[in-house]
């Protein structure tokens, strides 16, 4: 993996991907512009969007494809904010005031981006660190997403969805939504 940095204002940092090889580019400036916004320390700014964008690069297989082009995009972008510990950002949260928690089956747009983290951290809540490993363990090994919840939770996706969108309904009125 191969770090740079370039000003790429607006965009806070990316990940591109290749063959064996990965490239994060991040924006200093626009780190320090997004800390300034949201008052958060530059330092975690930094460490969040580049774990993002390295987890990005971890999406890869072991042979340099690209497993994760056959995952739905909420679960691509809700790993790796779930992996940098990304809180719920306030660009996310307009998303999700306005449309309110809706289904996985329906979301598009930067709702990946909320919704999936919640995903991931209804799984760990729910299930486990355990089986939560499982699922992305079997995501890798080219299972079929649902499948893969129904293989570490023992439910039906169905039921298992209307569960996860009750638990992110309630999660998500901690923050007032």
């Amino acid at each position: 993996v191969t770090l740079i940095s370039k000003d790429t204002t607006p965009t806070r940092a990316r990940a591109a991907l290749g063959g064996n090889t990965a490239t994060i580019t991040v924006s200093v400036s626009a780190f320090i512009q997004f800390s300034k916004e949201h008052r958060a320390d530059l330092a975690r700014v930094a460490e969040l969007f580049v774990t993002h964008e390295l987890t990005h690069c971890l999406q890869q297989g072991p042979a340099g494809e690209a497993v994760s082009r056959a995952w739905p995009l909420w679960i691509v972008e809700g790993m790796a904010n779930y992996a940098a510990e990304d809180p719920l950002q306030d660009e996310y949260f307009a998303v999700i005031k306005q449309q309110g928690i809706r289904d996985l089956d329906v979301i598009q747009a930067l709702e990946v981006y909320p919704r999936g983290r919640l995903f991931f951290k209804y799984l760990q809540a729910k299930y486990g660190t355990e089986k939560l490993k499982n699922f992305v363990v079997l995501l890798y090994q080219r299972t079929e997403y649902r499948q893969a919840v129904e293989a570490v939770t023992k439910k039906a996706w169905n039921a298992f969805k209307a569960e996860e969108l009750q638990w992110s309904k309630e999660y998500a009125r901690k923050f007032g939504l």
